[in-house]
């Protein structure tokens, strides 16, 4: 195998190539199909449910990033046309959340705005761990066809060895894990229009009594 037992790299595939350069290493049995598909309907319902789950977590994440839009488009004071515009130039979803991170510790002076934004910003980093975890890998079968174990597809480097593949158990915890990540996500996101809401009506309270008629037509004490 390309990678051993332990998830390290095995140089020793360059050894075992044909003539016509293909590997002769080991590969993965193929799954019995037609003994699957008699089978499969005993786990079906644990496996529509997870299927169902991670499909809701996307579906949620993705949803939901695009909120952030309408927060950026208040903090710097624009429309939404001109939010979205920065919102897409900017391709990755750590880039987005820094923008906005970086524009409230500039311009939100609420403190209590400032820590609700906080918290809807690490709920949705949570989601995205998660989300990303789940998009980015394989799942390992059972011969009944039942969902045992996810297999991440990251290689990184660790104390001077090359690994990937690390294989987690997909149980009932982990299932868990899901289900309450999406509420939390949703019930955060929530608030985020309310959020705004308070931050466009602050804002606009502000910039009338800052505006010159304002200043003009102000009794005088």
């Amino acid at each position: 195998m390309l990678f051993g037992s332990r998830n390290r790299f095995d140089i020793s595939w360059y050894g075992r190539v044909m003539g016509d350069g293909i590997m002769t290493s080991d590969l993965p049995e193929a799954p019995d199909l037609k003994a699957i598909k008699k089978v499969s309907h005993e786990t079906s319902s644990r496996r529509t449910l997870i299927l169902g789950l991670i499909g809701n977590l996307s579906f949620c994440w993705s949803n939901n990033e695009s909120m952030f839009i309408y927060v950026i488009m208040i903090l710097l004071k624009t429309d939404e046309t001109s939010a979205k515009v920065v919102f897409g130039t900017l391709n990755t979803t750590r880039a987005r959340i820094d923008l906005v991170e970086r524009l409230a510790a500039v311009h939100l002076t609420d403190a209590k705005l400032a820590r609700e934004l906080k918290r809807i910003i690490r709920h949705f980093n949570d989601c995205t761990k998660l989300r990303n975890e789940f998009i980015h890998c394989m799942f390992n079968l059972s011969p009944e066809g039942d969902i045992t174990h996810t297999h991440s597809l990251r290689i990184q480097v660790q104390k001077g060895e090359l690994q990937t593949g690390v294989t987690k158990e997909l149980d009932d915890e982990r299932i868990k894990q899901i289900a309450q990540t999406v509420r939390k996500l949703s019930r955060s996101m929530a608030t985020c229009g309310r959020c705004c809401r308070s931050l466009k009506s602050t804002w606009a309270s502000r910039a009338f009594r800052d505006s010159p008629r304002h200043r003009q037509t102000a009794p005088c004490v």
